[in-house]
């Protein structure tokens, strides 16, 4: 795969997340595998929310401004109850919007919380450019170290962080990550 080699050179730098814009602004989701980063954000996308992408995010910065770019406008979800995921083209299946890149608002960690409702915790930056390091991946991968750093100290001064304890999938409405 030649995508981790091609968009570093043009200072974007894949994160493991998955992102949707509301009000053409992103949310950025990261999290473990199977934390429900993807039904969060095809959710999130059916009420209306724009869907910019699931398990591969692009970061960088505009203007000293953190973006957020789409790579994959797929998702992957277990459908119809079968036993493995399917991938899921968001915009088409579903009938949602879709957005290609937008500022980033917020970023949150997706955590399940086995609870009724969802709720958002503040949490401080140093603690999103640990998770950066993770979701990129670390530094061995990145074309060039210095400007990768910069932007992911950058995107932590900046952004918002807050841990998204996601519970009931009915509890979560955009609204929720709208309040910041």
């Amino acid at each position: 795969l030649l995508i981790p080699v091609i968009t570093p050179v043009h200072g974007r730098y894949l994160a493991h997340g998955a992102a949707v814009a509301i009000d053409h602004k992103a949310s950025l989701f990261l999290g473990r595998s199977g934390s429900g980063k993807s039904t969060l954000s095809t959710d999130l996308a059916r009420q209306k929310a724009s869907f910019m992408g699931d398990d591969l995010v692009l970061l960088y910065t505009k203007d000293g401004v953190p973006m957020i770019g789409s790579l994959l406008l797929q998702a992957k979800l277990y459908m119809d109850k079968a036993d493995e995921k399917s991938s899921v083209d968001v915009p088409a299946e579903l009938q949602t919007d879709y957005c290609l890149t937008a500022p980033l608002e917020a970023v949150y960690a997706v955590q399940q919380s086995g609870l009724p409702t969802s709720s958002v915790e503040p949490r401080p930056a140093t603690e999103l450019l640990q998770q950066l390091m993770e979701a990129s991946n670390g530094m061995m991968m990145q074309y060039d170290r210095q400007q990768w750093l910069a932007t992911m100290y950058a995107i932590s001064e900046q952004t918002p962080y807050y841990v998204l304890h996601y519970g009931a999938r009915s509890s979560l409405t955009t609204s929720l990550l709208k309040n910041r």
